[in-house]
């Protein structure tokens, strides 16, 4: 029944694309002056289409992670690539068929500027790790329950993009729409913990899931002269389906009587907002933009709502070739409403607990830019951004600040120094005033640099690093019981990023290009613990663990190779192997703590990707091709997560 209505949407779809071409276009071309006759003389292209039919072969050893984004069944395929545009119509389709989980479709339509018509539809797969909660290492004192044992978990998403733009006959006056559709649906592992202290459940079952997402653009747009305006509505909705709330038995605590309650809700909610735009002509030595627009979303479950106001001001000037000077303004206000009461029933009673406010909020910005060339070779943007947030209501969240603000300078030069050298520069510097949470710096520094350098024709290199260091010299944790604010130590944290690229043509029928990625992400912070007391259960402060290292790593590496040993055949290898791999390492402060926390938090994990495609020509009009996939996943720790995967696709094409 899910897939029906899937099926039926997209039937829908295409059918209003059909019935406005069919309609709405010979109506435009009716009132169309004689002069656009023209397009009847207009030259035309030539036409294709191409077909494609063949079969996928998968094979799966151990675990589904291999494949994570594959639907693991062999099935058959089947394609079409057409293209005709007999002026002043224009027709394309584009599609793919691996199997019934992979699907991709794009088909459009136009008649001269005056109709434009697009449907893009994509449906991907996507298989879910099982979480086994009987491995060793999971504290004694919990009670692991997995009402599912052994079940597997998939989703299947669709999304169908679809644009209609009509144009009025020899002025600029356009009516457009725009519409998402994005459909979830599958089964997925939901986790939750029942009970209290010395009696904890911690709980998973299979939930089945059916979500719907519509989202809905309006608008219309034109040129009066030297102004461009366009105004929007928007409208979106997200429906959770049937099975949006779960229900179980829970114990008696001290505030709740023992009854069947809900819980882990996922709600419905549904957006609109309108949006006004103003736009000076792009020619002159001045440009200037204006937009504004409100927004209103809301939670139908709990009530709350949110409530938005933005505008934003662009304005650039180019008094000389070489200088040109941008100043940008933002402004929101957030409003956010919430009931001061949330209601919990179960079957036999019904509890009422206090809502805190939220926290709306009121944020401008500006910006100031410029470019200038001192030199022929030599190209500086100095840049100055500044953003204030203001809170309301945020008292009642104790260690949040009223304010923060943020100063940012930026700086960034290109140059060419020699005419196969390119060469980029960034720094980027930003200062907090009063932070919010403890992930947010004080202060942090980011430099930059890329360079591209072609030593001889047949050779390309490619080079890019960062280096982003952040300082936080004060951070705060708020205790429960007792109600208390502990002042943490210090947090720091750098991160390296590099690419390096070499391309080499071989040959006028070969090219090899070989590529390193490389990650690293250090952090260095005190951590606070929540500690309580066993013989009456009372609180007490935390435990502190000063200086807590967390560093995680990653190396990329990837060869392509393209080459045609015949002019009728044609191959490409692509290898890549991923290393990756993660650890906290707590102090010996945690003396109480029956399993390391490091335990936890170490990953060790390498990916090898394998990709060798094939395409021969046997005649004018006919190819067959081979595409052999192999993708090897390794978990060094968790052996449960390795396995293997193998794809391969024949198929046979024909063109005309």
């Amino acid at each position: 029944m899910k897939r029906s209505r899937a099926r039926r949407f997209l039937r829908e779809c295409l059918s209003l694309g059909l019935i406005v071409c069919g309609t709405v276009a010979p109506a435009l071309a009716e009132g169309t002056p004689k002069g656009v006759e023209n397009n009847a003389r207009l030259p035309s292209c030539q036409s294709k289409t191409q077909f494609f039919a063949g079969y996928r072969w998968v094979n799966l050893d151990d675990s589904e992670r291999a494949g994570e984004y594959q639907d693991l069944h062999s099935s058959l395929t089947a394609g079409i690539d057409a293209f005709s545009c007999p002026l002043p119509y224009r027709f394309h389709l584009n599609g793919e068929f691996l199997n019934k989980n992979d699907v991709y479709a794009d088909t459009g339509y136009a008649y001269s500027d005056l109709l434009l018509f697009r449907d893009i539809f994509i449906r991907v797969h996507h298989n879910l790790e099982h979480s086994d909660y009987q491995h060793s290492g999971e504290p004694p004192e919990i009670n692991y329950e997995d009402r599912n044992v052994g079940a597997r978990y998939s989703t299947n998403i669709s999304n169908n993009f679809l644009s209609l733009r009509l144009k009025a006959p020899d002025f600029p006056f356009h009516i457009f729409l725009k519409h998402r559709y994005v459909a979830k649906e599958g089964s997925i592992q939901q986790r939750f913990l029942l009970g209290g202290f010395e009696n904890i459940h911690k709980i998973s079952e299979t939930r089945q899931i059916d979500w719907r997402s519509n989202a809905i653009t309006l608008g219309v747009n034109s040129h009066l002269g030297p102004l461009e305006i366009e105004y929007t509505h928007d409208f979106s909705r997200f429906d959770p389906g049937n099975n949006n709330v779960l229900y179980d038995f829970y114990p008696a605590a001290a505030t709740r009587p023992a009854d069947i309650y809900p819980h882990n809700v996922i709600p419905e909610t549904e957006s609109r907002a309108n949006s006004l735009k103003l736009h000076t002509s792009y020619t002159g030595r001045i440009v200037a933009s204006v937009t504004l627009d409100n927004g209103h979303r809301k939670n139908n479950y709990s009530g709350a709502v949110a409530d938005t106001w933005q505008g934003a001001v662009d304005v650039s000037w180019v008094p000389a070739p070489s200088l040109m000077f941008f100043f940008k303004y933002r402004h929101k206000d957030l409003a956010l409403d919430n009931p001061d009461f949330v209601t919990l029933s179960g079957l036999a009673h019904t509890m009422t607990y206090p809502v805190r406010r939220s926290i709306s909020s009121r944020k401008d910005i500006f910006s100031w830019s410029a470019s200038f060339r001192p030199i022929s070779r030599l190209t500086i943007i100095p840049a100055y951004h500044f953003e204030h947030l203001a809170r309301q209501d945020s008292a009642a969240w104790r260690i949040l600040p009223e304010y923060t603000n943020i100063h940012s300078i930026k700086l960034t030069a290109y140059t060419r120094p020699l005419n196969k050298l390119k060469f980029k520069a960034i720094y980027d510097y930003k200062y907090y005033d009063h932070p919010a949470y403890n992930i947010e710096p004080d202060s942090s520094n980011q430099i930059r640099f890329s360079t591209t350098y072609l030593p001889v024709p047949q050779v390309t290199a490619l080079l890019d690093y960062s280096l982003t260091l952040n300082v936080r010299n004060h951070i705060r944790y708020l205790n429960v019981e007792p109600d208390t604010v502990v002042d943490g130590g210090k947090r720091t944290s750098r991160n390296d990023r590099f690419l390096g690229s070499l391309s080499f043509m071989l040959s006028p029928k070969a090219s090899l290009t070989a590529s390193w990625a490389y990650y690293r992400g250090e952090v260095e912070q005190d951590l606070a613990y929540g500690k309580w007391d066993a013989p009456g259960w009372d609180g007490d402060l935390p435990y502190i663990d000063p200086g807590v290292p967390y560093t995680n790593e990653s190396n990329s590496y990837t060869l392509s190779l393209n080459f045609r040993p015949r002019d009728d055949t044609t191959c490409t290898a692509d290898i890549s192997h991923t290393i990756s791999a993660g650890e906290l390492l707590p102090g010996t402060t945690i003396t109480e703590t029956p399993d390391s926390l490091a335990s936890f938090s170490a990953l060790k994990i390498s990916e090898t990707v394998l990709s060798i495609k094939i395409t021969k020509q046997l005649r004018p009009g006919w190819e067959i091709g081979l595409k052999l996939l192999s993708h090897i996943y390794n978990d060094e720790i968790d052996d449960r997560q390795d396995g293997t995967v193998y794809i391969t696709t024949f198929s046979l094409k024909r063109s005309f």
